[in-house]
């Protein structure tokens, strides 16, 4: 048997130019990069045709602007769009062994999911409650991650 190995492509077209090369970001007009443009292509990309209820899409506004630090935001959108490594999301992409237990770690009552692990869980809570009084917050936990009617005010 013999190889053939083409290493190079014929360039019959290509002409030699004086100029730069430059960086060109497709999704904007002028070509720079913004971070606004790869967020909204990257939400077309995730749910085609699927439009946010205004209450998920205000939500993810916030975080994105959100001021802290990065590694909080992207947390967060796992958060929101249940991509957070609790046992029922391991269970069903089959990292925990087959009929392990998906009760919560913490409390042993309820399936572990994101809303319950971070909003209802009782140990959480209470873990909650102690920083939110030493931080002299007052907080009523809200019915799911996307609830825009919490309150949350300053003692």
């Amino acid at each position: 048997m013999v190889w053939f190995w083409l290493w190079w492509r014929e360039l019959d077209s290509w002409r030699r130019s004086g100029e730069e090369d430059v960086w060109w970001w497709k999704p904007e007009e002028e070509g720079v990069f913004k971070v606004s443009s790869t967020y909204n292509l990257l939400a077309e990309l995730l749910v085609p045709g699927e439009e946010l209820c205004r209450s998920k899409e205000l939500v993810y506004q916030n975080v994105w602007k959100s001021p802290t630090p990065s590694k909080f935001v992207a947390f967060s959108r796992q958060l929101l769009l249940n991509c957070v490594s609790t046992k029922a999301n391991l269970a069903i992409r089959r990292v925990l062994p087959l009929g392990a237990s998906e009760v919560c770690v913490f409390c042993d009552q309820m399936v572990e999911i994101a809303s319950h692990l971070f909003l209802h869980c009782q140990v959480i809570f209470e873990v909650w409650s102690k920083i939110l009084s030493w931080l002299e917050i007052n907080f009523i936990t809200p019915h799911n991650l996307y609830r825009k009617s919490c309150m949350v005010s300053v003692v």
